[in-house]
């Protein structure tokens, strides 16, 4: 398996490209799950959380995926911590990834999705931190004959002060350089852990914050809280098509539209409490 750099690969532009399975693997419950919304006002945010989430915040405070539980003597908490320990919660979070993609998300040398977020600004709304993002197929680099060994997917993302504000039609050479280096620092950092890689497409990805409903703390009270940085369920993370790939063809759309789905529950899975959109 190769490492394979350039725009436009996967979404529209050649390359490699999506399997089937990776893509029901990846978005698997999202597909199969009703929408999550609250109900009549009683809730203010209701949304779906991967097992193995739930299992993490229950073992401590320091969660690194930000999801805060009531307190350990509390009911809610005992009936969480004994589903987060049960078979079906096991099962629920071993039957779409494999042994291989479930470990690459707890892996410190290679993660499927980085765990740490850029930074953007506390302070007013519709500031947004832009960049490149790319979505990689990775393999043991023992697997790299075609002997058909464990495959799993990987998101990286490089930030971009050359991003334009909205998508233009056409790449830009600054565009086209920075996702090449991105390609090429994928491919160092996936061969320092025995692993290869190859493309498979990618577009823009904004990182900003939530619009506020007006509700809550104050901002200079949240900004003492929290050290001016956004807390993990105020973020909000963008995702769209690049301009490498804008195409009429119905075809290239839909793959363009699994690649963006992919990446945004890979983006989900790892940090749950963000909002993830798509445009």
């Amino acid at each position: 398996m190769a490492a394979g750099a350039g725009a436009g690969r996967g979404e529209g532009g050649g390359g490699a490209a999506l399997r089937d399975r990776e893509v029901s693997a990846a978005t698997w419950p999202s597909r199969c799950l009703p929408a999550a919304a609250p109900v009549d006002g009683e809730l203010e945010d209701v949304r779906w959380f991967p097992a193995e989430v739930v299992r993490e915040a229950c073992d401590g405070p320091a969660a690194s995926c930000g999801l805060r539980l009531p307190g350990r003597h509390a009911l809610a908490r005992s009936v969480l911590s004994s589903w987060a320990s049960s078979s079906e919660a096991s099962s629920s979070s071993s039957s779409s990834y494999s042994a291989f993609f479930a470990s690459l998300f707890s892996s410190e040398a290679f993660p499927c999705v980085s765990r740490s977020l850029p930074e953007s600004s506390s302070s007013g709304q519709g500031e947004e931190t832009g960049g490149l993002f790319e979505l990689f197929r990775v393999g043991r680099r023992e697997d790299d004959g075609g002997g058909g060994g464990e495959t799993a997917l990987a998101l990286r993302w490089l930030l971009s002060p050359s991003l334009p504000s909205s998508p233009s039609t056409s790449p830009t050479e600054d565009e086209i350089g920075e996702r090449e280096g991105l390609a090429r620092a994928v491919e160092r950092e996936a061969s320092a852990a025995g692993l290869s890689i190859e493309a498979l497409g990618g577009g823009e990805i904004l990182f900003g914050r939530r619009k506020r409903s007006g509700k809550g703390k104050g901002e200079e009270e949240e900004k003492e809280e929290t050290g001016g940085s956004v807390p993990p369920e105020e973020r909000r993370i963008v995702l769209r098509s690049s301009s490498s790939s804008s195409s009429s063809s119905s075809s290239k759309s839909s793959a363009a539209s699994n690649l963006h789905e992919v990446c945004a529950c890979l983006i989900r899975r790892a940090h749950p409490l963000a909002e993830v959109a798509m445009e």
